[in-house]
């Protein structure tokens, strides 16, 4: 009798929830979280394979840019806003790392200075990209080093930015 009504309780406020809209925009977040995940793994691979020639990075570059605009088009709260702009800004900073990448041996200092910016900006962005779509990957340590002040990909890709001359 207890679970009975207990089920009924339930549906009773279930029922409710889908008559004032609050399970609606649920649905909308579980579409953005879908495409968002699709998104961190492409950009994952893509990471992983950075110093990979033009030819096996440029196909895992196309997946990450497609995940990374469909997730772009679902995104509905202020939580997906947050999360597409870590993978937004991990993106650009991978980008950025192939971009500005200097040749071992490299005695220009100030080119030195902009890759290893952008490169410190893409293992930030890496970690709190982990920290919010995959944390069971992260041991205590980098659990801990990822919630850090000082470990934020926005911050860090502004010095990156700034080290380049982009504003």
């Amino acid at each position: 009798m207890k679970t009975a009504c207990l089920l009924l309780f339930l549906c009773v406020t279930c029922g409710a929830q889908t008559k004032n809209g609050t399970q609606h925009k649920v649905a909308k977040s579980a579409a953005f979280a879908a495409s968002a995940l699709a998104a961190y793994d492409s950009i994952r691979s893509l990471e992983d394979n950075s110093d990979a020639p033009d030819e096996g990075f440029q196909p895992r570059q196309i997946e990450a840019e497609k995940n990374l605009a469909i997730a772009e088009h679902k995104v509905k709260t202020d939580e997906d806003k947050r999360q597409f702009a870590i993978l937004k800004t991990w993106m650009e900073m991978i980008r950025g790392c192939r971009r500005w990448r200097t040749p071992p041996g490299t005695l220009d200092v100030i080119k030195v200075q902009r890759n290893a910016a952008f490169f410190k900006a893409s293992i930030l962005c890496s970690l709190e990209a982990d920290l919010t779509f995959n944390p069971s990957a992260l041991d205590d340590r980098r659990r801990q080093a990822a919630k850090s002040p000082e470990a934020n990909c926005e911050s860090a890709a502004n010095v990156a930015y700034h080290a380049a001359g982009v504003q």
